[in-house]
Order: structure tokens, then sequence, then C-alpha cells
């Protein structure tokens, strides 16, 4: 039975959202995070300066950001972390990702091929003339530092793209039901004159409006935003109304009860990609959490280090009570005191002991390596050289298997949480701007699919394609010891298409199974050609030579015809 438009209408009302509702829910949202704060405050201070973004932190001095910091270690291998992620997954320098079709034939159909490789062109080149490269590397910084990233992207008139990376502590996510991010909110500040160009003079508080009239342009303002599904979508209705997501815009501290901007999306523009989580929670663990107790022990035993190194150099000293104001400790100083105390004169408190300065850099050095190790920083700078020293995906499989698999749930989670995402909503934005071309009649109605083809994902790969050469290599054992029937288990032209997938091959280097069916076709015609040439000239040997073989008075050839009546059957 339909709902009748009046009851839906009134339906439709009583889920609006208000700004006393959004800041309820911004509550939620925050106490959900409290837990993860203290933490991301540490590994800031002992990893990665400059990462968080608490907005009750704005006013912070930066001056003071690094002061724990007194060995670079932790912040080196954090930053290798995140140049081999940028490497090994979305390098600029080399291919990443290729547009496929599940069904195989009609990948190799031409058209599609065509338009498949323009539409990753054009894909690529928004990528590189847009901001994506710089946001991703940031991106990472994020993941392999608190653990949890957050970045944009919105449509650019200038770029197509315009991407923007979000630092941990300035904004709040939350999960749906199956555990991925579908809500996203934050606040930071922004200037009146920022306020009024951005949402109008009419749309902003009276207290905004007071500021601009007076020319206090500089003043700040607190901003909230919540991006969330849209509950109550009307697929046919124009603007916010029909999009699956909403996104609100209002004044912090009450100033407003109305909202500044309502907007909507199709797609969930924000990306959120986690290390790694346990069970339903919204926020991840990284690498970082697992060093955080070797970088606090790190900068610990580097302070022990210099104390003792000042006690060394510059000790403290003890002298005679007669000595007393008549000591010089400056450089080519000199200090008066009496023959009766002077072999009681200025020596060391410390002469009679020596600081284990040795064993203490040996264990920070074990300490250093066990921070890399956390890090993956043998596996990134391997990476990261990759294009120096000539290193292959196949080399990087068989050198850091272990590592590989260990990265095999993180590689995942970015490819479903990061990757896919970017890639609809580029494709998307593009659709929108007139970029993509018309696709071939062939793709009516089929979907697109992703086949990821950076380093990383291809050394996954590899450890797959190592089993499918083992499997050759056990039948070409089968058939040494003579049981050439093994060979027939083996589809040589499936393996071949299915190395060439995990190698990344462009498909325009593998034939496709028709063309391969004609060739062959036309190889067996030529074979059959060739082999019945062979026989009509054995023929017209074997008669050559049974004509001058002899038989009594006649040749071999007259004797067989004599036998067989005449003529030959």
């Amino acid at each position: 039975m339909a709902q009748h438009p009046a009851k839906k209408r009134r339906c439709w009302a009583s889920n609006m959202i208000t700004v006393e509702k959004a800041t309820a829910r911004l509550a939620g949202l925050k106490a959900e995070r409290l837990p993860y704060e203290n933490k991301w405050k540490d590994i800031e201070d002992f990893i990665c300066p400059g990462t968080t973004a608490f907005y009750q932190d704005a006013e912070k001095d930066i001056e003071s950001e690094d002061d724990a910091i007194l060995n670079t270690v932790p912040s080196v291998a954090h930053r290798v972390l995140a140049s081999g992620m940028q490497a090994g997954l979305t390098s600029p320098s080399r291919p990443w990702f290729r547009l496929d079709v599940p069904d195989i034939r009609l990948a190799e159909f031409p058209p599609v091929q065509e338009w498949l490789k323009k539409v990753q062109d054009i894909m690529y080149l928004v990528y590189t003339k847009s901001n994506f490269y710089d946001s991703t590397l940031n991106l990472y910084g994020q993941l392999g530092g608190p653990g949890t990233g957050a970045m944009s992207i919105f449509p650019d008139f200038n770029h197509v793209i315009r991407c923007r990376t979000y630092s941990v502590g300035s904004y709040w996510i939350s999960n749906d039901s199956s555990g991925r991010v579908d809500t996203f909110a934050r606040e930071w500040q922004m200037t009146t004159s920022q306020m009024v160009e951005e949402f109008g003079y009419e749309k902003c508080s009276a207290a905004i409006q007071h500021a601009y009239d007076r020319g206090d342009y500089f003043l700040q303002w607190k901003v909230m935003q919540l991006i969330e599904p849209n509950r109550t979508v009307e697929k046919s209705a124009y603007g916010w109304k029909g999009k699956n997501f909403t996104a609100y815009w209002w004044e912090g501290a009450g100033n407003s009860k109305e909202f500044l901007r309502i907007g909507g999306h199709d797609i969930f523009p924000i990306l959120c990609p986690r290390w790694q989580t346990a069970d339903n929670k919204v926020y991840a663990r990284s690498p970082a959490w697992t060093a955080l107790p070797d970088c606090k022990m790190l900068m610990k035993m580097e302070e022990s280090v210099n104390l003792g190194l000042d006690r060394i150099v510059d000790p403290p000293v003890i002298a005679p009570a007669s000595a007393e104001g008549k000591i010089d400790t400056l450089p080519g100083g000199i200090s008066y005191y009496d023959e009766q105390v002077g072999s009681k004169g200025l020596r060391s408190l410390y002469e009679n002991m020596n600081p284990p300065i040795q064993a203490i850099e040996a264990k920070i050095a074990k300490i250093e390596n066990q921070i890399k190790t956390v890090f993956f920083n043998d596996l990134f700078l391997m990476i990261s050289t990759m294009d120096r020293s000539g290193i292959t995906a196949r080399e990087i499989a068989a050198k850091e298997g272990e590592k590989l698999i260990m990265l095999g749930p993180v590689i995942e989670r970015t490819k479903s949480e990061l990757l896919d995402p970017c890639i609809d909503i580029t494709f998307d934005i593009a659709l929108k701007a007139g970029l993509i071309p018309e696709p071939p009649e062939e793709l009516e109605g089929v979907p697109l699919q992703v086949d990821y083809i950076s380093i990383l994902a291809q050394a996954q790969k590899m450890i797959g394609l190592s089993a499918m050469n083992e499997l050759v290599t056990n039948i070409g054992s089968l058939i040494q010891i003579g049981k050439p029937e093994a060979l027939d288990k083996l589809d040589a032209d499936q393996f071949i298409d299915e190395a060439a997938r995990m190698l990344g091959i462009p498909p325009g280097i593998i034939v496709p199974d028709e063309d391969v069916a004609k060739v062959r076709q036309v190889k067996a015609q030529q074979m059959a050609q060739q082999e019945a040439l062979a026989q009509g000239q054995a023929m017209a040997e074997g008669a050559r030579s049974l004509s001058e073989t002899p038989v009594g008075d006649k040749s071999a050839l007259e004797a067989l015809m004599d036998m067989s009546g005449g003529g030959l059957m």
C-alpha cells in the first residue's frame, strides 16, 4: 500500500537534522575518540612531531613540538615507512593501477582495450596535475603514525580534483554496521573574512556580521562540519535531498541555530584508511603504537648518555674551602690556593667513577634497529631505491617474503579503504566533468574493475606466481620420468593469461584467444599442406624407384601393373 504523500513529508520532516542534533551527534563521536588521544599525543611527542592537530592545541608553540626528540631515528624510520608506502602503492613515477573488466574475452576486444587505456591515461593525468600525490604521502604518514588517516577528494575547476589530508585530532569518524567508515566530522577555525567569503554574509550569525561590519576581519570563529549517510534520501529529489550522503556546516559555540550550508554527495568523499583495527573499532593501531615503548626508552637512554658525557667533559668539582671565590674555570683561567692544601686542590667529584657509555651506546643501537624493523625500513628502503638499483617485484618477493606476508592485511585494507574509493571518486568526478569518452557498446551494463599493479601489489602476487611456477616444474619432473600425459592437465594459454595479470603486463602485449585460434588454424592448414606435399613427393619418388628396379625382363613397376591387371588400385 502506498504511503500518503502528506504522511511521507511529515516522516521526512521529523528526521530532519537540526544544529542541536548535529552538535549532539558530534558529542557522541568525541566520546568514542577520547581513549585514543593520549596515545596519539605520545606518538607525536616521541616519533613524528606535528602529526596531530587537536583543536584545543591550535595555539601550541611550534618550537616546543619536538622537545622530547633526543634521537631522530624514530622520526626518520617513520618517514621511510611513509615514503615506502607511497613508492610501493601509489608511485608518481610508475603505473599503479589498471582498469579492466571481469570478462576476459571482452577485455581482449580491441575497442574495449582502447577505451580502457584512454580512461587510464586520463585518470593518471588528473592525479599528476592535482595535489593527489602530495596528499597521499601525508596520508601514509598518518597511517604509519597514529594509525588512522583521512583524506578528502572534491571536484576542482582548475585541476579536476582537489585533495586534502586531515591530521588526526582534527576530525572524528564512525563506522556503519559492516565496519566501513561512513561518518566524518571536524572542527576548525576561520577568520571573519573567510566566513563571509565562504558562506555569504546573510548565512553568518549576527556576531560575525557585526565583526565584519566593524572591520574585524581576522577574528577567529569555530566552524563545525558533519558528513553522514542521508537516511531520508529521495532519489528523484533535486539537490542534497537526492544524494546518498549529506554534509552540514554550522558555527560552533552556539552562535547560530541555523546551518551555514547543507550539501550532498553521491559517494562518500572521505577516504579513511586504517593500519589495523580490532573487532569493529573505529580507530586503528599502527607500527608507531608498537614502537612507542622502545622510542620512549631510546629517548631516556639518550638523555642518560648525554648526562654522562657532560659529567665526563665538564664534571662537577670539589675544592678546599679556602679556595672559595678564587676558582676560575674558564679556558686559560688562573686559580689561587694555599700550598698547604694544594694536594687537595680542584678535582672531579666523579674521579673514581667511569660511566658505561659504550655499553649504553650498544643498547641504543639495538633499540634503534628494533624501531627500524617495526617500521619495515629494510623492505621500504629497497622499494624506494628500486628505480636506481633495478630491483624487480620478483626480487622483493624473494628477499622480503616474510615481511610481505605481514604487510598483506595492511595492503588489502589500503586497497579497500583508500585505493578503491579513490578510483571510484576520481572516475565519477571526471565523468561528470565530461572527460571520460563514450564507451563502446560492448561495455553497456558491464561493471569495471581495478587491477593494482604497483610494486607492492606485484610483489604480493609473486608469492602466488611462485606456486604456479613450482607446479610447472613438478609437471616437468613427471614428464622426465616417463609420464608425458601429465602435460595434458596443464592449460598453457590460461597459465600465460594468469601470469600476465599477476605481473601487471599490459593487455595489448598478450595476444587475445580469438587471434591465437586463428593463428593456430592457419598453422594447422599450412602443416596439412606440407604433409600432403611430402606424401605426394614420397609417392612420386617411390614410383620412380619402382620404374628403375628390374624384375626379370620388366621393371618392378611394369610387373606390379601386370599383377594388378594393368592398373593400380
